[in-house]
């Protein structure tokens, strides 16, 4: 800032006030000149720009941290707002991805995808989230679990995951992030479980918070191979969570993100 110039806050149009002064801008404006954004889903509802589109649809949001906008998949329901970090309904898009397509998001919005990383770490790290985790069956029975003040570290760190823990009495589908918690993200070519013995991510096909020899009791980015009778086949690149559902596999598995 120049010697003669004074810090000034724009109004709620993004207009800089005073002469010869460098804009501040108010909340909900970010730039200069300063123009309104949208951090999250929730707030693009809010604020009406998503309304015309429907109750769901691919939006354009820039969360706090974010150093540019990028796109999620929002979905408007009568209690909350959903930022959709993964969705799995199809058996025909491969999750068994490298590190850098991780981080970097991959599929279709509107349909089967993973957001990415990095811009999962700018979105938990600019507001405080709830993650919901839905797996539906073959037979339609849907079950859930909830963390809340979901959060990834940066890259540096190793896209770290953090949480703390919920329940819900009804339809639980079982605790696999608690012996988690901390863990470094793992692709088959980024072995970061802690364990030089095995690479969880390339015999479970898929990118996750893998940890040890156990690697982990859930595996939601496994192949979707949606078998007949809706139960496990028993190989490791299977998509499956916790014991609590003994032998059956989820035909379909959600995850996304809503404010606290």
């Amino acid at each position: 800032m120049q010697a003669n110039q004074q810090t000034v806050v724009c109004d709620t149009y993004g207009e800089e006030l005073g002469e010869g002064g460098a804009c501040v801008c108010a909340d909900g404006f970010r730039g200069d000149p300063c123009t309104p954004y949208i951090g999250d889903c929730e707030e693009g509802y809010q604020k009406g720009n998503f309304t015309n589109s429907g109750t769901s649809g691919a939006f354009l949001i820039h969360p706090l941290q974010a150093p540019t906008p990028f796109y999620v998949f929002c979905k408007k329901m009568p209690n909350n707002v959903r930022n959709y970090i993964m969705e799995r309904k199809q058996s025909t898009l491969s999750f068994n991805r490298n590190f850098a397509e991780y981080k970097a998001g991959f599929g279709a919005l509107d349909g089967d995808h993973w957001l990415g990383l990095e811009k999962l770490h700018y979105l938990t790290n600019s507001k405080a989230y709830e993650l919901r985790v839905s797996a539906k069956l073959e037979n339609s029975s849907i079950f859930f679990m909830q963390y809340q003040n979901f959060r990834i570290s940066d890259e540096a760190s190793g896209y770290r995951m953090y949480f703390n823990q919920t329940t819900n009495d009804t339809y639980l589908l079982g605790d696999c992030f608690s012996a988690l918690y901390g863990a470094q993200f793992s692709a088959y070519d980024n072995d970061n479980d802690e364990d030089g013995g095995v690479n969880c991510a390339q015999n479970h096909e898929g990118g996750w918070w893998f940890r040890g020899g156990a690697c982990s009791t859930c595996n939601p980015t496994g192949p979707l191979l949606q078998p007949a009778g809706g139960r496990r086949t028993g190989v490791d690149a299977e998509i499956f969570w916790t014991e609590d559902l003994d032998d059956l596999v989820p035909f379909k598995m959600t995850m996304f993100l809503t404010s606290l």
